[in-house]
């Protein structure tokens, strides 16, 4: 009984130590939303393609945030994805409007188009989410606008397109403001809702270790309970 006790023990040891040297989490991608513009509702905000931008509110809190990526809503033609070449600015809060004067962070890329709801606003278009990067920023406590344009931003020589693209609203929040870029007659506040977006940091990691090695390791603490319950008798 002695020897097949110790040699019961010597599996279990060797299972668990072999499930411990495997034990390497994998990892995978996840993103946080630090900050949460509204969820989309369905329904044209304003236009963000032509001559015309539109700006969304939001607020950080004490400590501030980082991101590297945005992602709003839309509303485009069904069909084929759109992939803009979106230009975007964090603006500061001036008198509860966007401050031109005040560009907190700035920059484009180009978004990527899922189809989220067909037939929205109405038959022939869609509510399509577009995400892309922007490459890490930081911003500190304060009131801000996200503002957004299907091309740039130069006010001097606007160079815009006329995809017909239009920001998709979301239900409350802060009534969203609109600029013409050419001519530049500055911002106006439109609607009584808010625009749909997401400022996401998508640098977090969530380690889960591998099923395989699990079961190694608890296949040997079966084991050894096994052999304390024997001792016990």
């Amino acid at each position: 009984m002695r020897i097949h006790t110790t040699a019961f023990v010597r599996v279990a040891t060797i299972t668990m130590v072999t499930a411990l040297c495997f034990l390497s989490p994998s990892t995978s991608a996840a993103q946080q939303v630090v900050v949460d513009g509204g969820a989309p509702t369905g329904d044209a905000g304003f236009n963000v393609s032509d001559d015309y931008r539109s700006a969304a509110a939001f607020t950080v809190g004490a400590g501030g945030i980082q991101f590297d990526a945005i992602r709003f809503w839309g509303i485009y033609a069904s069909g084929s994805a759109y992939a803009p070449v979106m230009y975007w600015q964090i603006l500061a809060d001036v008198g509860g409007a966007p401050d031109n004067a005040s560009v907190v962070a700035e920059g484009h890329g180009i978004a990527s188009a899922t189809e989220r709801l067909a037939g929205a606003p109405f038959p022939g278009y869609s509510s399509w989410q577009f995400d892309f990067g922007t490459g890490l920023q930081s911003l500190g406590a304060g009131g801000f606008w996200l503002a957004l344009h299907d091309g740039t931003l130069d006010f001097t020589s606007p160079d815009y397109t006329a995809s017909g693209l239009t920001w998709e609203m979301t239900s409350g929040g802060t009534p969203y403001q609109s600029e013409a870029i050419s001519p530049g007659l500055g911002w106006a506040q439109q609607g009584d809702q808010g625009l749909a977006f997401q400022l996401l940091d998508t640098r977090q990691v969530v380690a889960t270790p591998e099923p395989a090695s699990l079961v190694l390791l608890a296949t040997g603490l079966f084991a050894i309970g096994v052999v304390r319950r024997r001792a016990r008798r």
